[in-house]
């Protein structure tokens, strides 16, 4: 049942734009129908003639229906997609085609809006996360790979993460990423978490803003700067 639905949408989405989304695209000028046929059979032999394909989840809807089909998929970022949404390439799959799926369980799980706590329980739970789940279980055909090597964040970063995450399993390349992070005077840990009480996130049109949070990066930028040989180019600033 599952898969049906997925098909329908899949065909919606491959029908053009005009016909899907937040309705936006319903108020644009359509384009002329044969001129769209005409883009949709280029596409579509194009898309035959390829040997390797790149697209978002959704945009493997188009692939479908296409009718090409491949002989190995490779979805990354697997652990933060909902289940649903990755049956969308796998319908291109034939028989004795291969599925790689790259991710992190131990990440960022798919986001969803629902409120109901049983959709939301399942539209948070990726494929990924599932098949990973069933490599446990002693009769299972799932091959996992754990990639427990890095090499960006300094060791003592990553003897914390290891614990916390990955049960002692994830080890630090030796002598790579050690000493990166610049030390600031009176700070002798390559890590620092510092808890801004007063930042509340304030909504600006369809996105939200944190002008207290931001200040605090901004001062530690400054005092990496003033206080370390760091360069403007070393320092990242992520926002999540």
């Amino acid at each position: 049942r599952h898969l049906a639905t997925v098909r329908q949408l899949a065909a919606k989405r491959g029908a053009g734009s005009e016909n899907c989304g937040d309705g936006k695209a319903a108020r644009k000028k359509k384009k002329p129908v044969v001129h769209t046929q005409r883009v949709r059979k280029v596409q579509g032999a194009v898309i035959k003639k390829a040997t390797i394909v790149l697209c978002t989840y959704s945009q493997a809807a188009a692939v479908w229906g296409s009718g090409a089909s491949f002989d190995l998929f490779v979805l990354d970022e697997a652990s933060q997609v909902a289940e649903t949404l990755t049956l969308v390439p796998l319908m291109c799959m034939k028989p004795g085609s291969r599925l790689v799926l790259a991710g992190d369980c131990h990440q960022m799980r798919p986001f969803t809006k629902l409120t109901d706590r049983a959709l939301k329980k399942c539209r948070s739970k990726s494929l990924m996360e599932r098949l990973h789940e069933e490599s446990r279980q002693p009769s299972t055909t799932v091959a996992v790979v754990d990639l427990t090597k890095q090499y960006r964040m300094p060791a003592d970063v990553c003897a914390l993460v290891s614990k916390v995450y990955y049960e002692n399993k994830l080890v630090h390349a030796a002598g790579t990423g050690q000493g990166a992070f610049p030390r600031l005077p009176g700070f002798t840990v390559p890590m620092m978490m510092l808890a801004v009480r007063d930042g509340l996130p304030q909504k600006v049109n369809t996105s939200f803003v944190n002008v207290v949070e931001a200040g605090v990066a901004l001062t530690l930028v400054r005092l990496l700067l003033s206080f370390t040989d760091t360069r403007p180019a070393e320092i990242t600033v992520l926002c999540l």
